[in-house]
């Protein structure tokens, strides 16, 4: 095989994680590829692990962020640089290859070498086993999936071609929904992609990982840049997916108001109107739902009377996080042996 794919990884104080996705590398049934990791300011003792690691492997190369800003992005890019390779993919330092991964994507490389990417499954897993598939191969429109926050593609379910995707890079100025930033811009940019594996070739590890838009309340920490990132990149849409990213926004701030404080509220609140998100109706109606909820959610009878208006208004909103095979993930469940991977 002619084909040789580089693999850009960031990492940032990840050690025993970062040694099993290593290891999943290594393993992997061809030697044709080149792993570069990119160290985002990793403490001493992660560095020093990471040089024992790979002092014997020359596919291996380890790089350090030499500029602003930290970050995965500037990372992603900083590896980017370094590839020569005609195809690279990214992936990040707790998840696995299986160890198929590189040998089926270099065959489908060379048999499909007019697209710009090309895409694999991926399944989340985490210390109970094999859980949902991260991304969905069924849908027609993927934009449309993503500003409405459904299941769509991630990181490493990607291998781009090096040429195109140095021309779109990543968004260093974000420290969070990047993989989705980046796909948007990239299927407006009108790129040309496949499906080349509905199995999954890789394992997404999911335990402590809080910054996916669905995940649990503590998603909503930070929920004041969240919602920055998703103001500039509403002004890039056209219509209709202007239209349906500003609905998904729309409520998920009214959801966030169950737990949030008034100064983020109020800061939320000042983003969407400066950036006119939302028609001025929309925008009153989700200022009066959250004020109320962020102040009074702790008031018994108040609280009571707020949930069933913002409950009933919520329910016109459905967005699905896993795509659903249930007859391949039995398969999955079957045949990957996920004890291995577990920490």
């Amino acid at each position: 095989m002619k084909s040789e794919i580089s693999i850009v990884i960031p990492n940032f104080n990840r050690n025993k994680l970062f040694i099993k996705t290593l290891d999943s590398i290594r393993s992997q049934s061809i030697n044709n590829w080149r792993c570069i990791i990119v160290d985002d300011g990793s403490e001493e003792e992660t560095l020093n692990a990471l040089k024992k690691y790979i002092q014997n492997d020359s596919r291996f190369e380890l790089f350090s962020r030499d500029r602003e800003p930290k970050g995965a992005n500037t990372c992603r890019n900083i590896g980017l640089s370094q590839v020569k390779t005609d195809w690279v993919m990214f992936f990040d330092s707790d998840d696995i290859m299986l160890p198929t991964c590189l040998i089926n994507r270099t065959k489908a490389i060379e048999e499909n070498q007019d697209y710009d990417f090309l895409l694999s499954q991926g399944v989340t897993f985490s210390s109970k086993g094999i859980m949902n598939f991260r991304n969905n191969p069924l849908s027609q429109d993927y934009l449309k999936e993503i500003v409405g926050f459904n299941v769509a593609l991630s990181t490493p379910t990607a291998i781009w071609k090096t040429s195109f995707i140095k021309k779109i890079r990543w968004n260093e100025n974000i420290q969070r929904w990047q993989d989705c930033e980046l796909f948007i811009r990239v299927l407006q940019f009108g790129a040309k992609y496949k499906w080349i594996s509905l199995k999954p070739d890789h394992l997404i590890r999911s335990e402590g990982h809080n910054n996916r838009i669905t995940n649990s309340k503590s998603k909503y920490n930070e929920i004041e840049s969240l919602v920055k990132i998703f103001s500039e990149v509403y002004l890039t849409l056209n219509e209709p997916n202007n239209f349906y990213f500003a609905r998904s926004i729309y409520y998920y701030c009214l959801k966030s108001s169950y737990f949030i404080s008034s100064k983020q509220n109020t800061s939320i609140l000042n983003t969407i109107k400066e950036k006119k998100m939302l028609t001025k109706f929309n925008f009153y109606k989700l200022k009066f739902f959250m004020t109320l909820n962020s102040r009074y959610n702790k008031v018994k009878y108040i609280k009571g009377i707020l949930h069933l208006f913002i409950s009933n208004e919520l329910k016109k909103y459905n967005y699905n996080e896993f795509y659903r095979n249930d007859e391949l993930l039995e398969w999955v469940k079957k045949n990957i042996k996920i004890e291995q991977y577990i920490s």
